[in-house]
């Protein structure tokens, strides 16, 4: 089964209704208010959106930060939603070639143990490797622990992948997902975005075939930083 299509069933499994019903498609990649200068989103006007657009989930995955979790679990369980915990990061990663990137990536909590541990590698991006003031996971901090209830999402064009590719080093970026595969297994997914933003079209080809070749699931997210077009301005 091409990866394209494992991914339905993995995410519906994981994100479905007691019911059983479970919906075509969940944002998995979301900033609210809590990532200061690059989310507008609040929560409330978030749960009611979700609600009348018929999503039976939603993740917010905030910039380094798990701020607003509390506040998010009562808001989307009142609602009858169920609440995706996650936090996008910046991970820096040396490949074998010697070259280093430093990419984007979404850790989804998917039990309280994975929770637990995205809060460790955060906490270590705070204390021990900020660049230019900002916090950054290392790689090998992931490759060290116990992964187990983490779900990794690349990072799309963002990505440390997205990035080597941009750069003309598919080696690199083969490695990488090699690397994220060995370590998270069935819950590495390679992010692909449609956004309009130049280099997509290149980016979602190269991946597709990464992920043929690797045996990898991919799956559609979107940077969701505000709830109506009206708001781009603002943002």
């Amino acid at each position: 089964m091409p990866p394209w299509c494992r991914i339905a069933k993995s995410f519906k499994q994981y994100f479905s209704h007691e019911d059983g019903m479970t919906q075509s498609f969940i944002h998995l990649r979301l900033h609210t208010d809590a990532s200061l200068v690059d989310g507008l989103v609040q929560l409330k006007p978030l749960i009611s959106k979700t609600v009348k657009e018929g999503m039976a989930a939603v993740a917010i995955t905030d910039l380094n930060n798990f701020f607003n979790l509390v506040k998010f679990q009562k808001t989307a369980h009142g609602a009858g939603v169920k609440p995706i915990y996650g936090c996008d990061i910046e991970l820096d990663y040396t490949a074998a070639d010697g070259s280093n990137y430093i990419g984007g990536a979404t850790l989804l909590a998917q039990s309280l143990d994975g929770y637990r541990q995205i809060t460790v590698w955060l906490s270590k991006a705070y204390t021990e490797n900020q660049k230019l003031g900002k916090p950054v996971v290392k790689w090998n901090w992931l490759a060290q622990d116990i992964t187990d209830g983490v779900i990794f999402l690349t990072g799309g064009t963002r990505g440390v992948h997205g990035k080597a590719l941009k750069d003309g080093n598919p080696v690199a970026a083969e490695g990488f997902l090699q690397d994220v595969k060995q370590k998270f297994s069935d819950r590495a997914y390679i992010e692909l975005n449609r956004t309009g933003r130049e280099g997509e079209n290149e980016y979602i080809a190269q991946a597709c075939q990464l992920a043929t070749q690797l045996d990898l699931p991919v799956v559609a997210t979107n940077a969701v930083r505000f709830l109506e077009a009206d708001d781009f301005d603002v943002h």
